[in-house]
């Protein structure tokens, strides 16, 4: 959301899906209102994910917003404020929090505001994404035993994706 326009934009959610994406996650994007009022509400209580999302893993949620910064020589600055967390949609245990501010300039008050919501996003994705898949790792390796036995074979195919995806993240 940018401050000083009631808009709602989707900036960050669209680069991080585009970059987990890009990853070799699979991505789930229902676009349902049930979804994003859950969102809100876990930001504000930490409420457990709605039960019709058994195929998700992990459930990314998160707030951002960007407001005008400075104008000179023609130029406008925009700074961006992104907060997510990557919540396991089966335990509602929080597995990696990220946070970071940004900033950039462009002859657009809009665009440069998108752009410091996109820059964020690529600064903070790499290392939300480590911790996110290095808690993940640690938590099926934990529980291996909840499997039932004619999923081992599938289980063991989805951990080898994600020690892959772990180690692509990571470099």
């Amino acid at each position: 959301q940018h401050v000083s326009r009631a808009s709602v934009d989707p900036t960050v959610q669209t680069e991080l899906t585009g970059l987990l994406s890009e990853a070799g996650f699979t991505i789930y994007d229902p676009k349902s209102r049930e979804l994003s009022d859950w969102a809100d509400e876990f930001m504000k209580t930490g409420t457990m994910p709605p039960r019709d999302m058994e195929k998700v893993d992990i459930v990314i949620v998160g707030e951002a917003f960007s407001e005008f910064g400075a104008q000179q020589h023609g130029m406008v600055s925009c700074k961006g404020r992104i907060e997510i967390k990557a919540v396991d949609n089966r335990t509602g245990e929080i597995l990696a929090v990220g946070r970071t501010t940004h900033r950039a300039l462009d002859m657009s008050e809009m665009i440069a505001a998108k752009s410091a919501l996109e820059k964020g996003t690529r600064k903070l994705a790499p290392a939300f994404v480590g911790r996110m898949v290095a808690a993940w790792d640690k938590f099926s390796k934990e529980s291996p035993a909840e499997a039932p036995k004619e999923n081992k074979k599938e289980e063991e195919g989805a951990k080898k994706k994600r020690q892959k995806i772990h180690k692509m993240s990571l470099h």
